[in-house]
């Protein structure tokens, strides 16, 4: 265009607009390109860094010169580490290439070295020493890690793999020495680990959680082996607990099969009689109350039931809790948060199905 009409001034600075504008756009994407290579070039740079960190600690394990050589010839992180190279090379980046390379033959050489000062100096497996001829010396391979535990009727402080004991005397930690002796969550000198399954397991089908609903859970009842492999599958994820197959599942499905049939049937009697007394007696004073109570816990349920969310059920007690602790303390009685909250969950039971509201007491227990 400036060929043609560089002799027409009028177009003149028109022209070189043009032109500035062209370039700086070219610039501008040449320098995007720049730099998203620059970003791949350093993701792989990354990924090469994380393979090359764990080939010392891999390659300690081997303990022949073919093992070393197999390991550095087909291993398939070093694949990947090759690969990455080639790729680098293809992005233009050959100092980053040339670097992993090299940090490639000195991990390689400085494991030669490695095995070839323990074939010299160790015997059965590394464990031993072997100075001349005659003069045997046992190695402690095993990590140093600090652990707590109990011995005898204190709590110390143990190196792994010494002899290391430093007794530990501390006000808090003997208030607990109840709990020394307790390693699994799910287990103590008074609960089983097939109890605890057990109250897991109705816990969830309160709240509907995890596929169990209390419905579902007595439904099951009648097939024993339909509930013992639901209650394995429950437990399966839950290894951190320590249950073993086949015996604390099969507990937990007799605990189970007694368990829910006494509690269907208990009713209100799951309530403690002073949380019974205390709702029946703020029911009786606050009639108008009731209709707010009663749509607050209906409506908590439906959405348990519906979306197996506990969460609002359990808001709903804390809050009508509150204040059946309010209207009692305004009563002359005193009252506990706990025992508020107590006497809300009973009355959720009793205020969960869309029955007409009892005029003044809530049941007959």
């Amino acid at each position: 265009m400036e060929g043609q009409f560089g002799e027409h001034e009028t177009f003149l600075a028109d022209i070189l607009t043009k032109r500035e504008e062209l370039r700086s756009a070219f610039e501008a994407h040449k320098q995007t390109l720049l730099d998203e290579r620059q970003r791949r070039a350093q993701t792989l740079m990354d990924a090469a860094e994380r393979i090359l960190s764990g080939l010392g600690a891999r390659s300690e394990r081997l303990q022949t010169p073919d093992e070393l050589n197999a390991f550095y010839a087909g291993d398939p992180l070093i694949l990947k580490l090759r690969e990455l190279v080639v790729r680098l090379r293809d992005l233009h980046d050959n100092v980053r290439a040339d670097d992993l390379e090299a940090r490639l033959k000195a991990a390689r050489d400085a494991a030669v070295r490695s095995l070839r000062d323990r074939r010299d100096l160790f015997e059965d497996g590394g464990n031993v020493i072997r100075l001349g001829p005659r003069h045997r010396f046992s190695v402690n391979t095993q990590p140093l890690d600090l652990t707590l535990l109990p011995r005898g009727d204190e709590l110390t402080l143990h190196l792994t793999g010494t002899d290391f004991y430093q007794p530990l005397h501390d006000p808090t930690l003997d208030t607990l020495r109840a709990f020394w002796p307790v390693t699994l969550d799910s287990e103590s000198p008074d609960l089983y680990r097939g109890e605890y399954l057990a109250s897991q397991v109705w816990a969830a089908a309160k709240a509907g959680a995890e596929g169990w609903t209390l419905a579902g859970l007595r439904d099951l009842l009648s097939d024993p082996e339909a509930l013992e492999q639901k209650v394995r599958e429950f437990a399966a994820p839950r290894y951190r607990e320590g249950y073993q197959k086949g015996i604390h599942d099969h507990d937990a499905a007799l605990i189970l099969r007694a368990l829910v049939p006494v509690v269907t049937e208990a009713g209100p009697l799951l309530s403690p009689p002073r949380a019974r007394a205390l709702a029946v007696l703020a029911w009786a004073n606050a009639p108008d109350k009731r209709e707010g109570w009663a749509a607050r816990f209906r409506s908590a349920y439906g959405v348990q039931k519906l979306f197996g969310d506990a969460g609002v059920l359990e808001r709903a007690v804390r809050e009508t809790g509150a204040e059946l602790a309010e209207l009692l303390r305004g009563l002359g009685l005193e009252v506990s948060g706990e025992e508020g909250e107590q006497a809300a969950g009973y009355l959720g039971e009793e205020l969960k199905d869309p029955s007409p509201l009892p005029a003044a007491g809530l049941s007959p227990w």
